[in-house]
């Protein structure tokens, strides 16, 4: 009976913490979030940070930015294959 109870349970998936503020280190790094905010958006930052499930905005923007670098480098690499 065990065994049926287990296998009729649906599978319970782990779901992100929803993160509603950062947590800055200085004033730098406020200066820098809203600059950002408005370039890029606030959705973008809190969706990063809820799945590197982070509040921390230094993490964040490194998050960002190491996307950013990866993103330009296989660009370069489909430009060159075209040619």
């Amino acid at each position: 009976m065990k065994l049926l109870d287990k296998l009729s349970k649906k599978p319970q998936y782990q779901t992100h913490a929803k993160i509603t503020e950062f947590v800055f280190n200085n004033d730098k790094e406020r200066a820098m979030y809203e600059e950002y905010k408005q370039l890029k958006g606030e959705e973008i930052h809190f969706y990063v940070a809820e799945h590197i499930q982070s509040n921390k905005y230094i993490e964040v923007a490194a998050a960002i930015q190491y996307d950013l670098r990866l993103k330009y480098i296989l660009y370069r690499y489909v430009c060159f294959y075209e040619e």
